[in-house]
């Protein structure tokens, strides 16, 4: 098993070849397993899981903020950018974190949540304000770039993105590995949930994606494909 080795100044992605993911609502969970080796600084971001669109009402960016910290984990949602009330910064050693954000329908707090595998602690914090829902329209899912812009300078093993907020007792369990991120993709959900997935660069960027089957292939597809780095998986995976 391996990951992906993304450079800022390369502009990696990792991005499904369609938009067709109509269906993506106004809950919504971003999450990845990530390592950072630099910070942006101000006026820059670094993307990590992503929903790509050329319509800016429509994105929920899990990012790295430069504006704020510098390097906060952070979550844009439409044109609006949301932080943690307390910062929440990687070290730049190259350690595995799991980095999400998880937002709730309507006009609502952010959660964000980090867990830093070298020490085993977690780290959570609500946005300081509320912020409105994303426009439900079509996206892709994308890892790394944020529309073609800048991505994180490290490794990513996997990211996910889900139609629902999770609750901090599920999002905890997202750091036992591989098959617990298969049950949070495949859990069922109220309303109609069409389009959730994993994206899984430590099996040669497979695209798990629920409403489309269990395994739908290999999602390598579009942007500057990172390299693959063989033996550099989070635990777990």
């Amino acid at each position: 098993m391996g990951s992906r080795t993304f450079v800022t100044a390369s502009a990696h992605e990792v991005r499904a070849a369609t938009a067709a993911w109509a269906s993506f609502g106004t809950a919504h969970t971003n999450v990845a397993i990530c390592t950072v080796t630099a910070l942006p600084g101000a006026a820059v971001s670094h993307g990590i899981v992503n929903t790509y669109s050329a319509t800016s009402t429509r994105h929920c960016y899990l990012r790295l903020n430069g504006d704020v910290g510098p390097g906060t984990l952070s979550l844009k949602v439409g044109s609006t950018v949301m932080n943690p009330s307390t910062n929440m910064i990687p070290a730049t050693d190259g350690r595995w974190y799991l980095m999400g954000a998880t937002k709730a329908a309507g006009t609502v707090a952010v959660d964000f949540f980090m867990y830093d595998y070298s020490t085993g602690t977690w780290t959570e914090f609500a946005s300081a304000g509320t912020v409105a829902n994303r426009t439900a329209a079509a996206i892709a899912p994308c890892l790394g770039a944020i529309n073609g812009g800048t991505s994180i300078t490290g490794k990513i093993a996997a990211g996910m993105l889900l139609n629902r907020a999770l609750l901090k007792a599920e999002w905890r369990t997202l750091i036992n590995g591989r098959w617990s991120w298969y049950a949070a993709l495949g859990r069922a959900a109220g309303g109609s949930v069409n389009r959730e997935c994993l994206i899984d660069l430590t099996d040669l960027g497979r695209l798990y994606d629920r409403a489309g089957g269990e395994n739908t292939g290999n999602l390598i597809s579009a942007g500057t494909q990172p390299v693959v780095d063989a033996g550099k998986s989070p635990p777990g995976w």
